[in-house]
Protein backbone atom coordinates (compact mmCIF):
# COMPACT_ATOMS: atom_id res chain seq x y z
CA UNK A 1 0.00 0.00 0.00
CA UNK A 2 2.94 2.26 0.80
CA UNK A 3 4.42 1.34 -2.79
CA UNK A 4 1.07 2.62 -4.57
CA UNK A 5 1.13 5.63 -2.78
CA UNK A 6 4.86 6.70 -3.47
CA UNK A 7 3.70 5.51 -7.08
CA UNK A 8 0.47 7.79 -7.49
CA UNK A 9 3.28 10.89 -6.08
CA UNK A 10 5.34 10.32 -8.74
CA UNK A 11 2.63 10.26 -11.83
CA UNK A 12 0.97 13.61 -9.93
CA UNK A 13 4.76 15.46 -9.62
CA UNK A 14 5.37 14.11 -13.39
CA UNK A 15 1.53 15.08 -14.32
CA UNK A 16 2.12 18.55 -12.46
CA UNK A 17 5.54 19.28 -14.38
CA UNK A 18 3.54 17.95 -18.22
CA UNK A 19 1.00 20.95 -17.29
CA UNK A 20 3.43 23.42 -16.50
CA UNK A 21 5.51 22.85 -20.15
CA UNK A 22 1.83 22.69 -21.65
CA UNK A 23 1.32 26.19 -20.27
CA UNK A 24 4.79 27.39 -20.81
CA UNK A 25 4.94 26.76 -24.68
CA UNK A 26 1.13 25.72 -26.19
CA UNK A 27 1.75 25.96 -29.76
CA UNK A 28 4.61 23.72 -30.05
CA UNK A 29 4.56 21.18 -27.66
CA UNK A 30 0.71 20.74 -27.29
CA UNK A 31 0.64 17.58 -29.34
CA UNK A 32 3.21 15.41 -27.19
CA UNK A 33 2.31 17.24 -23.87
CA UNK A 34 -1.19 15.94 -24.62
CA UNK A 35 -0.55 12.59 -25.32
CA UNK A 36 1.76 12.49 -22.20
CA UNK A 37 -0.89 14.28 -20.36
CA UNK A 38 -3.26 11.23 -21.33
CA UNK A 39 -0.98 8.26 -21.18
CA UNK A 40 0.08 9.70 -17.39
CA UNK A 41 -3.54 10.04 -16.30
CA UNK A 42 -4.41 6.42 -16.86
CA UNK A 43 -1.36 5.04 -15.56
CA UNK A 44 -2.63 7.84 -12.68
CA UNK A 45 -6.03 6.61 -12.44
CA UNK A 46 -4.64 2.51 -12.49
CA UNK A 47 -2.41 3.27 -9.61
CA UNK A 48 -5.23 4.94 -7.61
CA UNK A 49 -7.72 1.61 -8.35
CA UNK A 50 -4.95 -0.57 -6.98
CA UNK A 51 -3.93 1.65 -4.38
CA UNK A 52 -7.79 1.53 -2.97
CA UNK A 53 -8.14 -2.09 -3.53
CA UNK A 54 -5.15 -2.65 -1.34
CA UNK A 55 -6.39 -0.41 0.96
CA UNK A 56 -9.86 -2.10 1.06
CA UNK A 57 -7.97 -5.52 1.70
CA UNK A 58 -5.99 -4.29 4.25
CA UNK A 59 -8.88 -2.96 6.05
CA UNK A 60 -10.96 -6.42 5.42
CA UNK A 61 -8.09 -8.46 7.01
CA UNK A 62 -7.87 -5.64 9.58
CA UNK A 63 -11.27 -6.03 10.15
CA UNK A 64 -11.23 -10.06 10.41
CA UNK A 65 -8.29 -9.59 12.61
CA UNK A 66 -10.26 -7.76 14.80
CA UNK A 67 -13.36 -9.67 14.64
CA UNK A 68 -11.73 -13.24 14.65
CA UNK A 69 -9.85 -11.47 17.72
CA UNK A 70 -13.20 -10.99 19.48
CA UNK A 71 -14.55 -13.74 18.70
CA UNK A 72 -11.64 -15.33 20.20
CA UNK A 73 -12.07 -12.91 23.30
CA UNK A 74 -15.98 -13.84 23.87
CA UNK A 75 -14.98 -17.60 23.00
CA UNK A 76 -12.45 -16.95 26.59
CA UNK A 77 -15.00 -15.34 28.02
CA UNK A 78 -17.41 -17.64 28.10
CA UNK A 79 -15.03 -20.54 28.62
CA UNK A 80 -14.10 -19.09 31.57
CA UNK A 81 -18.17 -18.69 32.69
CA UNK A 82 -18.71 -22.31 31.33
CA UNK A 83 -16.05 -23.34 33.58
CA UNK A 84 -17.75 -21.89 36.70
CA UNK A 85 -20.78 -23.03 36.22
CA UNK A 86 -19.63 -26.61 35.49
CA UNK A 87 -17.52 -26.01 38.87
CA UNK A 88 -20.77 -25.35 40.74
CA UNK A 89 -22.94 -27.67 38.85
CA UNK A 90 -19.95 -30.42 38.76
CA UNK A 91 -21.06 -31.61 42.85
CA UNK A 92 -24.93 -32.00 41.64
CA UNK A 93 -24.13 -33.81 38.78
CA UNK A 94 -21.80 -36.32 40.42
CA UNK A 95 -24.16 -36.98 43.51
CA UNK A 96 -21.35 -36.64 46.19
CA UNK A 97 -20.42 -39.29 48.79
CA UNK A 98 -18.32 -41.63 46.66
CA UNK A 99 -15.57 -42.53 48.92
CA UNK A 100 -17.61 -45.62 50.58
CA UNK A 101 -17.82 -46.88 47.03
CA UNK A 102 -13.89 -45.97 46.67
CA UNK A 103 -13.10 -47.80 49.51
CA UNK A 104 -14.67 -50.74 48.66
CA UNK A 105 -13.02 -50.51 45.19
CA UNK A 106 -9.68 -50.90 46.57
CA UNK A 107 -10.67 -53.47 49.14
CA UNK A 108 -11.55 -55.55 46.39
CA UNK A 109 -9.27 -55.06 42.81
CA UNK A 110 -11.26 -57.64 41.29
CA UNK A 111 -14.31 -55.88 41.59
CA UNK A 112 -12.54 -53.02 40.43
CA UNK A 113 -11.04 -54.49 37.43
CA UNK A 114 -15.08 -55.76 36.40
CA UNK A 115 -16.46 -51.96 36.75
CA UNK A 116 -16.13 -49.71 34.02
CA UNK A 117 -17.39 -46.04 33.87
CA UNK A 118 -17.14 -44.66 30.76
CA UNK A 119 -17.99 -40.57 30.78
CA UNK A 120 -17.77 -38.05 27.80
CA UNK A 121 -18.37 -34.05 27.86
CA UNK A 122 -19.27 -31.73 24.71
CA UNK A 123 -19.16 -28.31 24.88
CA UNK A 124 -20.63 -26.36 22.16
CA UNK A 125 -20.96 -22.46 20.99
CA UNK A 126 -22.88 -22.00 18.22
CA UNK A 127 -24.93 -18.87 17.35
CA UNK A 128 -26.89 -17.70 14.49
CA UNK A 129 -25.27 -15.30 11.92
CA UNK A 130 -27.48 -12.44 10.19
CA UNK A 131 -25.96 -12.70 7.26
CA UNK A 132 -27.41 -11.75 3.82
CA UNK A 133 -26.21 -12.48 0.38
CA UNK A 134 -25.12 -9.40 -0.79
CA UNK A 135 -22.07 -8.68 -3.23
CA UNK A 136 -19.66 -7.60 -0.96
CA UNK A 137 -20.46 -10.71 1.55
CA UNK A 138 -17.89 -13.48 0.39
CA UNK A 139 -18.89 -16.70 -0.63
CA UNK A 140 -17.24 -18.90 2.10
CA UNK A 141 -18.78 -16.87 4.93
CA UNK A 142 -22.56 -16.91 3.08
CA UNK A 143 -21.58 -21.15 3.27
CA UNK A 144 -20.54 -21.07 6.44
CA UNK A 145 -23.73 -19.43 7.86
CA UNK A 146 -25.75 -21.60 5.79
CA UNK A 147 -24.60 -24.99 7.90
CA UNK A 148 -24.51 -23.26 10.92
CA UNK A 149 -28.41 -22.21 10.26
CA UNK A 150 -28.40 -26.01 8.76
CA UNK A 151 -27.05 -27.03 12.13
CA UNK A 152 -29.14 -25.11 14.23
CA UNK A 153 -32.42 -26.08 12.56
CA UNK A 154 -31.40 -29.74 13.27
CA UNK A 155 -31.10 -28.90 17.15
CA UNK A 156 -34.42 -27.18 16.93
CA UNK A 157 -35.85 -30.32 15.72
CA UNK A 158 -34.31 -33.08 17.81
CA UNK A 159 -35.11 -30.97 20.80
CA UNK A 160 -39.31 -30.64 19.79
CA UNK A 161 -39.30 -34.34 19.45
CA UNK A 162 -37.68 -34.78 22.55
CA UNK A 163 -40.39 -32.57 23.77
CA UNK A 164 -42.97 -34.04 22.08
CA UNK A 165 -41.43 -37.40 23.13
CA UNK A 166 -41.72 -38.98 20.36
CA UNK A 167 -40.51 -42.41 18.95
CA UNK A 168 -38.34 -41.15 16.73
CA UNK A 169 -35.11 -39.02 17.72
CA UNK A 170 -33.79 -37.48 14.30
CA UNK A 171 -30.35 -37.36 15.57
CA UNK A 172 -29.05 -38.16 11.78
CA UNK A 173 -30.48 -34.98 10.18
CA UNK A 174 -26.96 -33.59 10.79
CA UNK A 175 -23.57 -33.97 11.95
CA UNK A 176 -23.76 -32.03 15.17
CA UNK A 177 -27.00 -33.60 16.06
CA UNK A 178 -25.45 -37.19 15.04
CA UNK A 179 -22.38 -36.13 17.08
CA UNK A 180 -24.17 -35.11 20.38
CA UNK A 181 -26.65 -37.82 20.13
CA UNK A 182 -24.77 -39.86 23.58
CA UNK A 183 -25.13 -35.96 25.30
CA UNK A 184 -28.98 -35.07 24.02
CA UNK A 185 -30.42 -39.00 24.28
CA UNK A 186 -28.12 -40.74 26.74
CA UNK A 187 -29.59 -42.73 29.80
CA UNK A 188 -27.25 -40.97 32.63
CA UNK A 189 -26.48 -37.29 31.25
CA UNK A 190 -26.54 -34.10 32.48
CA UNK A 191 -27.58 -31.39 29.58
CA UNK A 192 -26.73 -27.68 30.30
CA UNK A 193 -27.91 -24.97 27.98
CA UNK A 194 -26.68 -21.10 27.67
CA UNK A 195 -28.68 -18.76 25.70
CA UNK A 196 -26.74 -15.43 25.34
CA UNK A 197 -29.19 -12.13 24.30
CA UNK A 198 -28.10 -9.00 23.30
CA UNK A 199 -29.05 -5.86 25.47
CA UNK A 200 -29.87 -3.90 22.65
CA UNK A 201 -33.15 -2.26 21.76
CA UNK A 202 -32.17 -3.07 18.14
CA UNK A 203 -32.30 -7.07 18.85
CA UNK A 204 -35.25 -6.98 20.61
CA UNK A 205 -37.47 -9.63 18.62
CA UNK A 206 -34.07 -11.81 18.12
CA UNK A 207 -33.77 -12.47 22.00
CA UNK A 208 -37.50 -12.66 22.69
CA UNK A 209 -37.10 -15.87 20.31
CA UNK A 210 -33.80 -17.01 21.84
CA UNK A 211 -36.00 -16.80 25.38
CA UNK A 212 -39.19 -18.35 24.14
CA UNK A 213 -36.59 -20.97 22.25
CA UNK A 214 -35.27 -21.70 25.90
CA UNK A 215 -38.44 -21.91 27.58
CA UNK A 216 -39.24 -24.96 25.36
CA UNK A 217 -35.95 -26.41 25.82
CA UNK A 218 -36.76 -26.59 29.25
CA UNK A 219 -39.47 -28.26 29.15
CA UNK A 220 -37.43 -31.32 27.22
CA UNK A 221 -36.38 -34.30 29.39
CA UNK A 222 -33.54 -36.52 27.60
CA UNK A 223 -32.97 -39.70 28.37
CA UNK A 224 -36.37 -41.06 27.74
CA UNK A 225 -37.78 -41.23 24.16
CA UNK A 226 -34.51 -42.00 22.57
CA UNK A 227 -33.52 -44.28 20.77
CA UNK A 228 -36.38 -46.61 21.28
CA UNK A 229 -35.81 -49.13 18.28
CA UNK A 230 -31.95 -49.87 19.76
CA UNK A 231 -33.81 -50.44 22.89
CA UNK A 232 -36.67 -52.72 21.40
CA UNK A 233 -34.46 -54.68 19.05
CA UNK A 234 -32.08 -54.98 22.26
CA UNK A 235 -35.46 -56.21 24.39
CA UNK A 236 -36.26 -58.82 21.62
CA UNK A 237 -33.37 -60.10 21.17
CA UNK A 238 -32.99 -60.86 24.71
CA UNK A 239 -36.61 -62.33 24.82
CA UNK A 240 -35.03 -64.31 20.94
CA UNK A 241 -32.47 -65.44 23.73
CA UNK A 242 -34.24 -66.53 26.35
CA UNK A 243 -36.82 -68.65 24.44
CA UNK A 244 -33.88 -70.37 22.46
CA UNK A 245 -32.46 -71.32 25.55
CA UNK A 246 -35.96 -72.89 26.76
CA UNK A 247 -36.43 -74.42 23.74
CA UNK A 248 -32.58 -76.18 23.73
CA UNK A 249 -33.89 -77.12 27.05
CA UNK A 250 -37.19 -78.42 26.29
CA UNK A 251 -35.41 -80.04 23.21
CA UNK A 252 -33.16 -81.81 25.54
CA UNK A 253 -35.89 -83.17 27.91
CA UNK A 254 -37.77 -83.98 25.00
CA UNK A 255 -35.01 -86.23 24.03
CA UNK A 256 -34.77 -88.07 27.42
CA UNK A 257 -38.18 -89.17 27.65
CA UNK A 258 -37.57 -90.21 24.63
CA UNK A 259 -35.03 -92.14 25.58
CA UNK A 260 -37.12 -93.39 28.94
CA UNK A 261 -40.21 -94.41 26.44
CA UNK A 262 -38.05 -96.66 24.29
CA UNK A 263 -36.68 -98.11 27.15
CA UNK A 264 -40.55 -98.64 29.02
CA UNK A 265 -41.76 -100.05 25.58
CA UNK A 266 -38.72 -102.05 25.30
CA UNK A 267 -39.22 -103.43 28.89
CA UNK A 268 -43.19 -103.87 28.14
CA UNK A 269 -42.82 -105.59 25.23
CA UNK A 270 -40.33 -108.14 27.23
CA UNK A 271 -43.09 -108.34 29.66
CA UNK A 272 -45.40 -109.13 27.13
CA UNK A 273 -43.94 -112.14 25.91
CA UNK A 274 -42.66 -113.78 28.82
CA UNK A 275 -46.27 -113.38 29.78
CA UNK A 276 -46.65 -115.16 26.89
CA UNK A 277 -44.62 -117.59 27.02
CA UNK A 278 -46.08 -118.23 30.69
CA UNK A 279 -49.65 -118.50 29.30
CA UNK A 280 -48.94 -121.29 26.58
CA UNK A 281 -47.07 -123.16 29.53
CA UNK A 282 -50.20 -122.95 31.17
CA UNK A 283 -52.55 -123.84 28.31
CA UNK A 284 -50.02 -127.00 27.20
CA UNK A 285 -50.46 -127.88 31.02
CA UNK A 286 -54.13 -127.36 30.90
CA UNK A 287 -54.23 -129.89 27.49
CA UNK A 288 -52.24 -132.55 29.09
CA UNK A 289 -54.61 -132.82 32.16
CA UNK A 290 -57.44 -132.29 29.92
CA UNK A 291 -56.08 -135.32 27.82
CA UNK A 292 -55.64 -137.44 31.10
CA UNK A 293 -58.79 -136.62 32.45
CA UNK A 294 -60.34 -137.98 29.19
CA UNK A 295 -58.12 -141.13 29.05
CA UNK A 296 -60.37 -144.53 29.93
CA UNK A 297 -59.24 -146.68 32.98
CA UNK A 298 -57.82 -150.09 32.04
CA UNK A 299 -60.40 -152.73 32.75
CA UNK A 300 -59.73 -155.30 36.14
CA UNK A 301 -58.11 -158.61 35.34
CA UNK A 302 -59.63 -161.75 36.41
CA UNK A 303 -58.41 -162.84 40.04
CA UNK A 304 -56.07 -165.90 39.76
CA UNK A 305 -56.99 -169.03 39.59
CA UNK A 306 -55.88 -169.80 43.06
CA UNK A 307 -58.26 -167.58 44.55
CA UNK A 308 -60.88 -168.76 42.06
CA UNK A 309 -60.69 -172.68 43.23
CA UNK A 310 -61.15 -171.16 47.35
CA UNK A 311 -63.94 -169.37 46.47
CA UNK A 312 -65.75 -172.08 44.32
CA UNK A 313 -64.55 -174.66 47.49
CA UNK A 314 -65.92 -171.85 49.51
CA UNK A 315 -68.98 -172.17 48.09
CA UNK A 316 -69.45 -175.75 47.80
CA UNK A 317 -68.62 -176.11 52.23
CA UNK A 318 -71.57 -173.08 52.99
CA UNK A 319 -74.37 -175.28 50.16
CA UNK A 320 -73.52 -178.37 52.09
CA UNK A 321 -73.87 -176.86 55.57
CA UNK A 322 -76.64 -175.29 54.32
CA UNK A 323 -77.69 -178.55 53.41
CA UNK A 324 -77.35 -180.26 56.46
CA UNK A 325 -78.21 -177.70 58.60
CA UNK A 326 -75.03 -176.73 59.50
CA UNK A 327 -75.05 -172.85 60.35
CA UNK A 328 -72.03 -171.97 59.65
CA UNK A 329 -70.50 -168.55 59.12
Amino acid sequence: MAEARASARELTTELRSSVAALKRDVATSFRLCGRDFHVLGGELVGALERGRGRERAAADALAHERSARGKLEARLAELQGTIRVLCRVRPLMTGGGSSGGDESDVASPDRRRKRIQVESSHELSVFSPRLSKTAETPAVTVRESQHINKSLAAIGDVLAALLAKEKHIPFRNSKLTHLLQDSLGGSANRTLLLVHVSPTSADVSETINSLKFASRVSYAQTGKSQRTERTEISRLNGVIANQASQLHALQEKLTAELEQRKKYEKRLQEYRQEEHRRKAKGDEAKKLLLLQNRTPSPPELPPPISSRRWSLYTRKEKLVNNSLGLNVS
